[in-house]
């Protein structure tokens, strides 16, 4: 029997997310605060929580630039593993001289509405042939919900409560108590991963 050949890969943040999905006004008036003050760390707080939810989640929140690298091409289809996935940049690979290639748009199809997407050949077409070297092949992509309403409430709350207990307990872990997050956090966060795949 045949092994499986699996093709090393690593996935790396270019471009973080512009704007935020709750804003600092909404984050205060949460957590019962008029203080000018506090704006700086509400909005430090938020971006905190908004990486958080997505390093629990393996999703992207804000819209950012994302590069995956890969030795090789697949023998099907690449994957995009970070939901959702709004546009597939450019695929740009070292072919079997070395030089560096743009694979044309039309040569590949792309499945944004899959999680995770995927990018295939297109029809008749295979992929190009590389010099066999590390991070041969660059894949750019964009993902995260495109505005602050598209994103789902379950995140925009969970994001709120992280902020408002980081507010009250400063600290890592709260006196007499081992509990480091308020509870429901993870079971909503949770909840958006199940329902985006039944």
């Amino acid at each position: 029997m045949a092994r499986f050949h699996e093709i090393h890969s690593v996935l790396k943040r270019t471009v973080d997310a512009a704007t935020e999905p709750v804003a600092v006004t909404e984050a205060m008036l949460h957590c019962r605060s008029d203080a000018d003050e506090e704006t700086s760390w509400f909005a430090a707080a938020i971006t905190t929580a908004r990486a958080y939810c997505e390093a629990h989640t393996k999703r992207q929140v804000g819209v950012g630039t994302w590069t995956l690298y890969l030795d090789e091409f697949p023998s099907d289809e690449i994957q995009l593993r970070l939901p959702p996935v709004s546009a597939v940049t450019s695929i740009i690979y070292n072919d079997a001289a070395g030089a560096s290639q743009t694979l044309p748009a039309g040569d590949y199809r792309t499945d944004l509405i899959s999680e995770p997407a995927r990018i295939v050949p297109a029809y008749g077409i295979t992929w190009p042939s590389t010099r066999g070297q590390i991070n041969d092949v660059c894949v750019t992509f964009s993902a995260g919900y495109a505005s602050a309403a598209a994103v789902p409430r379950q995140f925009r709350h969970a994001i709120l409560m992280l902020v408002a207990h980081w507010r009250e307990h400063p600290e890592a872990v709260s006196q007499g108590s081992f509990q480091t997050l308020p509870n429901g956090v993870e079971s909503l966060l949770d909840s958006v991963c199940w329902s985006k795949v039944h």
